[in-house]
């Protein structure tokens, strides 16, 4: 077997979903939700969802410098800042919900996955890893770690994205990933996290 490296959203567990104004992305037995649509311009909308307020955040995956170049924040959303050697998010008011828009990043990271990935078909795809967030308390709590993820204290919340593809058609759902794996009888590969990350293909 030969392994041939994408970079792609975990479509297997994110659950690909057309567009309906009246409907409302509710948190089910996630700690973390996250609603990544992708826009007409080829930038993509992302909104997060917690079940309590949040005051502070970090990103727990901040080995480049992408987000502070990409994320533009749209709704409730704080300017992401990279304090203590992570990318975080410090809000005045606590928040349940926010969103941002991301030009998709598709340079590599150091030691990480790309998050974006273009098709020469002209569609795309995202790694989920990189919504994964943590809580903190502050600034002050996040300067205590000393940029040394290990030591924070807390249980790694539980993620789930919900993805929405420009080019879906709602009438007959399909976007090129999911036709990729039937079609082509590949075998997803998963990070430690349960993001997918690549696939096996046939030598």
């Amino acid at each position: 077997m030969q392994l041939k490296r994408f970079v792609l959203a975990a479509a297997l567990f994110a659950v690909a979903a057309c567009g309906d104004d009246e409907q409302t992305m509710k948190v089910q037995d996630a700690d973390v939700t996250v609603g990544a649509t992708e826009l007409a311009t080829g930038n993509w909308q992302v909104d997060f969802v917690f079940p309590e307020p949040q005051s502070a955040l970090i990103f727990s995956r901040s080995n480049g410098d992408d987000r502070t170049a990409s994320w533009v924040p749209i709704e409730n959303a704080s300017p992401l800042r990279h304090v203590g050697g992570f990318d975080s998010l410090i809000f005045e008011t606590p928040q349940t919900q926010f969103s941002y828009e991301i030009t998709p990043y598709t340079q590599g990271i150091p030691q990480d996955y790309t998050p974006f990935l273009a098709f020469t078909g002209g569609g795309s795809a995202l790694y989920t890893g990189q919504f994964e967030v943590l809580s903190v308390a502050d600034t002050a709590e996040i300067e205590a770690l000393g940029g040394n993820l290990q030591a924070w204290q807390g249980e790694q919340p539980t993620l789930s994205v919900r993805i929405q593809f420009a080019f879906e058609d709602c009438e007959n759902p399909r976007s090129e990933l999911s036709h990729l794996l039937s079609v082509s009888g590949l075998e997803p590969v998963f990070d430690e996290n349960g993001a997918l990350v690549s696939l096996k293909v046939p030598a």
